[in-house]
């Protein structure tokens, strides 16, 4: 059997539930109730950002953790954007760099995988068979599990790319490496998980 499973298009932003997260703002040890500009900022980030994160750890619990870091970071630097990219891109270079230091800080076992969108599967199966049901998280299964393979920098490149649906350009600017490094991380990563997949009979 083959399939392509690896597409680059964007996630919508209710791929996750994050029901509450809205208000687990105002949990913080400082007042934004009043801070328009920085809400704004955070409703409109929030969904993307956590789901980046979840990607990358696949442990909700952590994900909170860092989730609620990547906004505080983000609310005392505020400031010193110089609004040279989107906020967006900002967002996700502070949440590379704060998922990278929390796994090093843990040492996860990331082959402890979930599925990508697990707490949404049952809305994207609506219509498919039983058996076409098992294969689309058969496939899930195993490229989370060999996304989970990769090196903490090549994974993130592969999710912000092929995932989140955003340009080598700004992965450039998200990680601070050239868009030649990008590129051969995303060839590099690619043909890496092209090798796993073909032996379970998949490919993209």
């Amino acid at each position: 059997m083959s399939s392509k499973i690896l597409e680059r298009s964007p996630i919508p932003a209710d791929k996750m539930n994050t029901a509450g997260i809205g208000n687990s703002l105002l949990k913080w040890d400082f007042d934004v109730k009043n801070d328009l500009d920085f809400q704004a900022i955070f409703k409109e980030n929030k969904d993307r950002i956590f789901n980046f994160i979840f990607r990358m750890t696949c442990d909700y619990h952590l994900t909170e953790d860092i989730f609620q870091d990547v906004f505080l970071k983000a609310y005392k630097g505020i400031n010193k954007f110089k609004g040279k990219s989107d906020i967006s891109t900002w967002l996700y270079s502070i949440a590379i760099n704060s998922t990278r230091d929390e796994l090093r800080k843990k040492r996860l076992n990331l082959f402890k995988f979930t599925f990508l969108d697990e707490k949404n599967d049952s809305l994207k199966y609506k219509g498919k068979t039983p058996e076409e049901e098992i294969l689309e998280k058969e496939k899930k299964n195993i490229l989370q599990r060999e996304l989970n393979k990769l090196n903490h920098n090549m994974r993130a490149v592969l999710l912000l790319y092929y995932f989140e649906g955003i340009s080598v350009e700004d992965i450039s600017k998200i990680t601070g490496k050239t868009c030649e490094n990008i590129k051969v991380s995303l060839y590099r990563g690619r043909k890496t998980l092209n090798k796993s997949l073909k032996r379970a009979g998949y490919d993209f």
